[in-house]
């Protein structure tokens, strides 16, 4: 995974970008649309992206160009938060859209998950 630190990458009308930043941190620029057709694809990256993070770092997911949210990627959110809670990594979403908060909500999933 470290060798994908930095650049783009594209499943399928989604785009991740992932930057090591400071104090052991670690944040994912999440763009276009999270459906059922790429969650596998995203879901397998962020597991290996948390395998290989140092234990106890704070993993962003940056999602101000994340656009549409189906219930798989939500599934796919649930999963990373479990992953990332077993390394003892804190999970934080950022500038997450209304339109996509709002799928959340309706789903009860928002008292899960630390927004920033």
């Amino acid at each position: 995974m470290a060798e994908n630190i930095g650049e783009t990458i594209e499943y399928d009308g989604l785009f991740l970008n992932t930057d090591t930043g400071s104090n052991n941190e670690i944040k994912v620029n999440v763009k276009g649309r999270l459906e059922t057709a790429n969650s596998i694809n995203f879901l397998n990256y962020m597991t290996q992206l948390i395998d290989a993070s140092p234990t106890g770092c704070d993993l962003i997911l940056e999602m101000s160009e994340l656009y549409y949210v189906s219930s798989t990627g939500i599934g796919a959110f649930t999963t990373i938060l479990v992953n990332s809670k077993k390394r003892n990594m804190q999970l934080f979403i950022k500038n997450m859209q209304p339109k996509v908060m709002s799928v959340l909500e309706l789903l009860g999933f928002t008292d899960f998950f630390n927004f920033i």
